[in-house]
């Protein structure tokens, strides 16, 4: 995600016990006795009884980091943001940032609209 969400979301899942594991020794490092598990995509593992919980407080903490951002940036600038932390130049895709900024209020022809800017760009300063 990007620093208006990131201490949100690891907030959140220090605070309902979830945590991210990728095989089993990640899991058994962080698992707590008694506590029943479940997969919550992407490698994200919480608590049964907190799954609600998380996700709620998950779609909470995005809509508020969205929101501020939205407040702080430009679409432009957000749009742009995308492309590079995609790294959308080398791949000559805007595919991933498309799909990051699905939660925005933009719709993917804006985005793509600014794909031409930003790849015109890229080439100008050698970006690759």
């Amino acid at each position: 995600m990007n620093k208006y969400i990131d201490d949100g979301i690891s907030k959140v899942l220090d605070q309902n016990g979830a945590f991210f594991a990728f095989n089993d020794k990640q899991f058994n490092t962080n698992k707590k006795e008694g506590v029943q598990y479940v997969k919550l995509g992407a490698g994200l593992i919480g608590p049964k009884d907190k799954e609600k919980i998380i996700f709620d407080q998950l779609d909470a903490v995005i809509k508020k980091g969205i929101d501020k951002e939205l407040k702080e940036k430009t679409k432009k600038d957000i749009i742009w943001d995308a492309f590079a932390n995609y790294e959308c130049q080398i791949i000559g895709s805007p595919d991933d940032a498309i799909d990051s900024l699905f939660d925005y209020p933009f719709t993917e022809k804006e985005i793509r609209k600014e794909w031409v800017s930003y790849f015109d760009y890229c080439v100008e300063k050698d970006l690759f």
